[in-house]
């Protein structure tokens, strides 16, 4: 089995020439989910990529030839005997995706992260975005009866505190624009259930939210 190691260099190659097809056919992208969490910090090193494109480009992807297509459609990228899963999100596919073109990202440099092992800039979406977007899959997964769901759920908080803590390292705060489809109100009961499910984010949630906003997280009504 691959070890950690091995992913930290196959999600950096898979990065780099994901990266670089896309640049060269000027398409625009943002990778997202628990690689972009992972390039934050934290220990968790993911077996898929995540990330958005301004067009479908499935086809073109398909042409290197390290990259093929799997039984269930998804695309793989094979790197020294190991392989990596890659799930394109094609903007305005879903009514969350935003578009690459227009969105304000968080560029890494690998002389940021160099355990992370990057060859090229890769951009991801904003932080403070980041962590808006795993509140709905970790509130559903907590709350879902499988055990598979439970284990998603304990991913998606690791990825929270992680985000919660480099958002408090950077002295930054949450920002609550740039989630389409997602009203504000709904993500305030989404911090609110948070704070009140889990003790180890409430620190680093009173950091990065305003009184203001951390009064109305408490007070906002949760529904199902």
């Amino acid at each position: 089995m691959p070890s950690q190691s091995d992913f930290s260099h196959l999600n950096a190659a898979a990065t780099t020439t994901l990266t670089n097809i896309l640049r060269d056919e000027s398409i625009s992208d943002i990778f997202i989910g628990g690689y972009a969490t992972s390039i934050l910090g934290g220990g968790r090193v993911t077996k898929d990529i995540d990330l958005i494109v301004d067009k479908n480009c499935r086809s073109l992807l398909l042409q290197c030839p390290k990259i093929t297509k799997s039984e269930d459609k998804r695309l793989v990228y094979h790197h020294r005997g190991t392989k990596v899963h890659i799930d394109l999100e094609v903007m305005g596919a879903v009514t969350w995706t935003m578009n690459p073109r227009t969105t304000r990202v968080h560029t890494v440099a690998p002389a940021n992260y160099p355990r992370r092992q990057l060859n090229t800039m890769v951009p991801i979406l904003r932080p403070s975005i980041l962590l808006l977007t795993k509140l709905l899959p970790w509130k559903e997964a907590d709350q879902a009866t499988r055990v598979a769901s439970h284990i998603r759920a304990r991913t998606d908080l690791t990825d929270i505190r992680t985000i919660l803590q480099w958002l408090v390292d950077k002295k930054a705060h949450i920002d609550f624009f740039g989630l389409p489809g997602i009203p504000k109100g709904k993500l305030m009961r989404l911090l609110g259930r948070l704070y009140r499910a889990e003790q180890r984010p409430r620190p680093y949630l009173s950091l990065t939210l305003s009184a203001d906003e951390m009064r109305d997280a408490l007070t906002a009504k949760e529904t199902k």
